[in-house]
Order: structure tokens, then C-alpha cells, then sequence
């Protein structure tokens, strides 16, 4: 099996131990509360969005390009083990902190409505879209970022934005409600 797609169900628990050719995983909209993607080594893609996780450990996802784990209840997500990883999308979600300092691919990221204070982006130089409002932060960093072209930062608490160094920016959102 390398694709499964079992979303929009009412799963609870899912075993997947013996799938280890898995490449694509969509088990969202689900009520997972765990989920065990240890022998699942070859996975790519993986949406588990809208289930109740409150962990999620992805270190021996080490091919993973993109991942959907938004609207769960993680408050931690180590992605260190994923320098593969593309696409992300961890909003609605209780984190407090996000390390991206080793996905250089990144180049999509969904990080709104969380509890970030601060977000660290200077070496995911391939960052194409960033979604980051409704969180908490003060200031952003994005002069590393010159391939921005879309940025939601709205509804933080910013004092200053400098964005003249991302030349490639076409689409901005901001406000500081």
C-alpha cells in the first residue's frame, strides 16, 4: 500500500505498522487521537488535520514533503527530522513555539492562530507563502525571505514590519487589531 486515503470518517485509531512502502497518508477529518508513524519511513504526504491529536512524532518520517496536522490540539511539533519538508500547515493549533531552522525547502507555511511570540524564518530562504497571523508576536524577521510572494501577518502585535528587501512580495495582509 503507498496511498490511503481514509478521510472524513469517524476513525479512532488507525494501524498503519505494517504499510511501510506508505508514501501518502490523508486520514483527516477523523477523531485520531494517536497516531503511530514509526514504520512508516517512506511517508511523503501526510494530512491529519481536524482529528484529536495532542502529539505527533515524525522523527522516522525523514522523506515527509508535506504536512497537514492544523486544527488538533498539538502544543509541540519537532520537525527537526524533516529537511525534506515543502508544505505546512500547523494553524488553529496550541503552539507556542516552532522550530524551521533545518526545512530549507519550506516553501508554503501555515502558522495562524497559534500562541507564537516569536518565529524564526531566517533560513527557510525558499519561503514562497507564509500565513502567520493571529498569534502573539512583536516583531518578524523576514529579510532572509526574498522569494515571499504572499504574507498574512495581520493581528499580531507588531510595532514595525520591514519588508523592502522582499521584492518578490505580491499579495500583503496586515493589520495590528
Amino acid at each position: 500500500l503507498q496511498t490511503l486515503n481514509c478521510a472524513f470518517n469517524v476513525l479512532a485509531h488507525l494501524d498503519l505498522s505494517r504499510n511501510v512502502a506508505l508514501q501518502t497518508l490523508e486520514c483527516n477529518n477523523n477523531q485520531i487521537a494517536d497516531l503511530d508513524l514509526s514504520k512508516n519511513v517512506a511517508l511523503q504526504k501526510l494530512w491529519c488535520h481536524y482529528n484529536g491529536l495532542d502529539k505527533l512524532d515524525l522523527s522516522e518520517n525523514i522523506a515527509l514533503q508535506e504536512l497537514r496536522c492544523n486544527n488538533n490540539q498539538l502544543d509541540k511539533l519537532d520537525l527537526s527530522r524533516n529537511a525534506q519538508l515543502q508544505n505546512l500547515w500547523c494553524n488553529n493549533s496550541r503552539l507556542v513555539h516552532l522550530d524551521l531552522s533545518r526545512n530549507a525547502q519550506l516553501q508554503t507555511l501555515w502558522c495562524n492562530s497559534n500562541e507564537f511570540v516569536h518565529l524564526d524564518l531566517s533560513r527557510n530562504v525558499a519561503l514562497c507563502m507564509l500565513h502567520c497571523e493571529f498569534n502573539q508576536m512583536t516583531k518578524l524577521d523576514l529579510s532572509q525571505n526574498v522569494a515571499l510572494q504572499t504574507l498574512d501577518c495581520s493581528n499580531n502585535q507588531f510595532v514595525h514590519l520591514d519588508l523592502s528587501r522582499n521584492v518578490a512580495l505580491q499579495t500583503l495582509y496586515y493589520n495590528n487589531s
